[in-house]
Formats: C-alpha cells, structure tokens, sequence
C-alpha cells in the first residue's frame, strides 16, 4: 500500500490567512489572523485528507536563482506587512509543537521545494497531494501527484487542470511563458514584442 504525503505551500497558506482574518489581534492589539488562519486550515486538512506524511515549504529571505536569471522577477511586489512577519514564529512554533516537519532553504522558493518532494514521493510509489493556488505547481499534476486546490476546494487530477487552465499540466510552462505572470511580474510574449 502506497504512503500519502502532503506538501503545503506554507507562504501562500500563511499570506492568504493573513488577508482573510486581518483583523483578528489579542487584547494587546497584537495581530493573529495568520496563525489562527494558518492553523486552521492544517488541522482542517490533516482531518479532511488524513495524510501519513505532512510537510510544509517556505520561501527563504535569501534572493534566489530566479532573480539572477531576470532580476525584474516579483519586483513589483511589496514586501510582506510587518504584522505578517511577526506572526511567522508562533506559526513555526506550531509546527514544531504538532510535530510536523516544515523545510526552508537559502535561494529556493517554497515551490521549489514542493516540486523536488513531490517528485522524489511519487518516483518512490507514495501518493502526493500538493495543497496551493501556485500556477507553477499545476506542471507536476499527473500519475501519483494532485493538487489541492485551495479557492476550488477539491483535488485536481490531468483533465481538472486542462479544464482549469485550457492545457494539460505539460503545457503550464509553456503557457505560462506565452501568458506571463503579473504576480511574478514576468512578461508574456506579447509583451516582449
């Protein structure tokens, strides 16, 4: 019997929980929307989806290969809100207490570490469900790998992600690369012209 792992993108887990319950703080005024948000949703999903093995990724503070690359790489991006940032220790700390294992390396963005996972899992014959909204990620859906779509809230296998996107998974690069990605502040080939 296969093994079930789940990879969360913790940024975007973390960000979007921010969003969603900023208003929440303590008597202290001290905001907590992102943790409660955050832990949440991982107690959610660990009932919801009952995986053996959970991992979450974070981006690194460090800059990654993707600015040497094209250093107008997310340069239209604000930098995250103190009030998020604060909040990241207590949601490690979580982590830790749950015992849940949360990885986070120098250069590499969550979904480079999600990708490297979920590709070594299913080479090994686990089940991999990715949880985030990231485009890039919907490349690796196929075989043992799904996604878990957030703002969906369902599991997206090879023909979810056509009829989601317009194209199979092996085409999302280059999609991508024809569309761009104002998120990533990456130009289409429209825009290129």
């Amino acid at each position: 019997m296969s093994e079930s792992i789940l990879l969360i993108d913790g940024m975007y887990l973390v960000f979007s929980s921010f969003y969603s319950h900023h208003a929440m703080r303590t008597f202290k005024n001290e905001p907590t929307g992102a943790i409660f948000g955050f832990i949440s949703r991982v107690e959610s999903l660990i009932t919801e989806l009952n995986p053996q093995r959970l991992v979450v990724a974070f981006d690194s503070k460090e800059k990654n290969f993707r600015r040497e690359l094209y250093p107008e790489y997310k340069a239209k991006r604000l930098l995250p809100p103190e009030e998020l940032i604060q909040q990241l220790p207590a949601i490690r700390e979580y982590l830790d207490c749950r015992g849940i294992h949360y990885l986070e390396k120098p250069g590499l963005e969550a979904d480079d570490i999600i990708a490297l996972l979920a590709r070594r899992y299913a080479a090994a014959g686990s089940e991999v469900l990715i949880f985030s909204a990231d485009k890039d990620l919907f490349q690796l859906v196929g075989g043992r790998v799904t996604v878990f779509h957030p703002k969906l809230k369902r599991k997206l296998q090879r023909s979810d992600v056509k009829e989601f996107f317009g194209v199979f998974p092996e085409q999302i690069v280059d999609f991508l690369s024809l569309a761009g990605d104002a998120s990533d502040n990456i130009p289409g080939s429209r825009a290129a012209r």
